[in-house]
């Protein structure tokens, strides 16, 4: 893999929740900045035939630091000429780009791409200003000047019928990796420190329980969701570093996908219109219902890394006809912040003139403090500032 350079203060309670209410009064529809990534390259390129095995779950855009937000993208290219296995250097139909951008005014700080053999790669901001570059088969760390520091082969995908996922914690220190060498059973879990690519647990799904989706934190616990096949079951597990493992929910009904935001706290979505937020003690802290017939929830929260708020995307379902299994296209009606320490939304995000839809929003990301969120769709990144923010993090703190 060869590389190419291209080119607040701490509010009382009170007040805080006094200002959360006059932000969700006066919902914000103006972004501080924008920039439109087609002109380093971005071409919306999604490789469709990769949704099954599995999607690559670590998000496009992440805040490496309270003053720089990265966005990574693979773009495809026509290889030139015949290539023979044999060949000494093939030549990658992708490559992987990386943009770090000012969170001030939208600036370009760095443009970095280079070749890579998987549309699923990903860049992941890791501790000291290193990051992780992530591909089915392999994991490369690299230094800030791009020295090569760590390598960890993964045999996850045996066959073509492979499934493999990656799964991040907030502060992206941990990263869950997912597999199995066939659908449905047994799916099989690496559990890798993000900072220094070692291994910390490996284990295996029981044949009766099927893995549909899985959560990581750092303090030692991984989530995931799974269902019996007769009767319909769902199972919510919680597992630590050292294999003790409890059964968190244990429902006929659905209990939730979930998605850790800190060592305490969890989200769990519950349906289209429900989600809750829990503690791993199981105390209920707050939930949130939606009109059904008008808005949906969508599963792509975005957490910030002191795991104190996170953002939901709300979509407003249009047409469709259920009896001919026809789905309704989904517009983004609004993004909601919400707030651990208030119990509920802090802020709400109206972009409806956009008319961003549930296939063009490619991602979002919370910055550490939750005081911006930046907007990934139709290859702009737009960023927008929250007033409310609950938690002050230093980015030493919390990578």
């Amino acid at each position: 893999m060869s590389w190419v350079a291209i080119s607040c203060t701490t509010l009382s309670l009170a007040s805080r929740k006094a200002f959360a209410q006059e932000s969700r009064l006066a919902p914000a529809s103006t972004p501080s900045w924008q920039v439109d990534l087609r002109s380093f390259g971005y071409t919306g390129y999604e490789p469709r035939n990769y949704e099954w095995p599995g999607p690559n779950t670590i998000p496009p855009i992440f805040f490496s630091s309270p003053n720089a937000v990265v966005v990574g993208f693979v773009t495809r290219h026509m290889v030139s000429g015949l290539q023979r296995r044999d060949q000494e250097h093939l030549e990658e139909p992708y490559v992987l780009h990386i943009i770090s951008l000012d969170t001030h005014n939208g600036a370009a700080l760095s443009v970095l791409s280079w070749p890579v053999p998987d549309p699923r790669s990903r860049v992941v901001p890791t501790d000291h200003h290193n990051f992780l570059v992530t591909t089915p088969d392999q994991m490369t760390l690299y230094s800030p000047s791009f020295k090569r520091l760590a390598e960890l082969g993964l045999r996850t995908l045996e066959s073509s019928g492979s499934f493999w996922v990656a799964h991040l914690s907030p502060t992206a220190k941990s990263i869950l990796i997912e597999y199995s060498a066939s659908d449905p059973l047994p799916h099989h879990f690496l559990w890798i420190n993000a900072d220094s690519l070692r291994p910390m647990a490996s284990w295996t799904g029981t044949s009766q329980l099927v893995a549909t989706s899985a959560a990581i934190s750092d303090d030692s616990v991984a989530i995931y969701m799974g269902w019996f096949p007769s009767p319909v079951r769902t199972q919510v597990l919680i597992r630590r570093l050292d294999g003790a493992t409890r059964v968190f929910c244990d429902a006929q009904r659905s209990c939730g996908t979930p998605m850790i935001l800190n060592q305490s706290t969890l989200v769990l979505w519950m349906a289209r219109d429900e989600l809750k937020v829990v503690g791993l003690d199981g105390k209920e802290l707050f939930d949130e219902k939606f009109p059904y017939q008008t808005q949906w929830i969508g599963k792509s929260f975005a957490p910030s890394a002191s795991g104190q708020e996170f953002a939901v995307p709300v979509y407003r379902p249009k047409g469709g006809w259920p009896g001919l299994d026809i789905s309704p296209k989904m517009t983004l009606d609004k993004v909601v912040v919400y707030g651990i320490d208030l119990r509920g939304p802090v802020y709400t995000l109206d972009e409806k003139k956009l008319k961003i839809t549930y296939a063009t929003l490619s991602g979002m990301a919370l910055s550490p403090d939750g005081s911006q969120l930046a907007l990934l769709a139709d290859g702009i990144l737009r960023d927008y500032r929250i007033p409310y923010s609950g938690s002050k993090t230093d980015h030493d703190d919390y990578r």
